[in-house]
């Protein structure tokens, strides 16, 4: 179970993600909100299956505050000629959202995780 994952055990252990608000959709997954403590995960499935879904941001302004960052950047990193400068430039751009929520890329297989490597490759530009 990676970093950014939730653990339960027993009948009873997911029993507060029947709370969970959904948030919307993005490829491949759904974004939760989990009302009691403001985080929001990302799902493969139901939230019910712990193995299923990820920690993903510590609160709803580290998710608009990431999705804001990416967008700004895009454009510069799509102007960037070769992998190594993209490669470079997502780092950088990874390394100032982590120190504002380190949850964001806790888990190599969160979706952020994989957009930064697609971004990289220069699938996103």
């Amino acid at each position: 179970m990676g970093a950014g994952r939730v653990a339960g055990e027993g009948p009873g252990a997911l029993r507060g993600t029947l709370k969970w608000v959904t948030l919307g959709n993005i490829p491949g997954s759904t974004l939760f909100l989990d009302p009691a403590t403001g985080t929001v995960h990302s799902s493969y499935g139901y939230p019910s299956d712990p193995e299923q879904h990820i920690a993903l941001h510590s609160d709803v302004s580290s998710l608009t505050y990431t999705v804001y960052v990416v967008k700004k950047a895009l454009p510069g990193i799509a102007a960037a000629a070769t992998y190594e400068q993209r490669e470079e430039m997502t780092e950088e751009i990874r390394h100032f959202i982590d120190e504002r929520d380190p949850l964001v890329f806790a888990d190599e297989d969160s979706e952020w995780s994989g957009a930064f490597d697609e971004i990289a490759m220069g699938m996103w530009t």
